[in-house]
């Protein structure tokens, strides 16, 4: 009997101190809320991404002659991608579809054969999505010249 009463007092106190900690804690946040308005305190607000600009390498010599490196990239919208060239071969940065597609897609970015090194294209995302883009010269999708970039909010 009295190991039963123990447990119904000890529940009850578990709900008593949960109700408490709750008040508690609303309270102290309206108060705090509440002081740094009163005090003119702008709350501070998220954290904003500050945008970013990232390089890939478009061709190269041996290996890399027909490869974009990093061939991956996961950016934040705001952020700006430079494609710059590498090597002798002429290469483009060509929007698809879809990744694996060597198809351009009608409305995306084209940059237009290049031939490096020194030429270089540049294009800022501003919007959450997956794009994949290839180079259309000559065979170079076919051989893998293939890339993707994430883009994240």
């Amino acid at each position: 009997m009295r190991k039963d009463r123990r447990r119904r007092v000890h529940a009850a106190g578990a709900v008593l101190m949960a109700a408490v900690t709750t008040a508690v804690t609303t309270a102290v946040t309206t108060a705090v809320t509440t002081a740094g308005v009163a005090a003119g305190v702008a709350l501070a607000a998220p954290a904003t991404h500050a945008a970013t600009t990232h390089t890939v390498q478009v061709g190269g010599y041996g290996a890399s002659a027909y490869q974009f490196t990093p061939a991956h990239l996961t950016i934040h919208a705001g952020d700006t991608v430079v494609w710059r060239w590498e090597g002798v071969l002429p290469h483009s940065v060509t929007q698809t579809s879809r990744p694996g597609s060597c198809v351009p897609t009608p409305s995306g970015f084209d940059s237009g054969l290049k031939i490096g090194p020194g030429a270089s294209f540049t294009r800022t995302f501003t919007t959450p999505a997956t794009i994949s883009y290839v180079s259309t010269a000559l065979s170079d999708c076919l051989l893998g010249m293939q890339g993707r970039i994430d883009i994240t909010p």
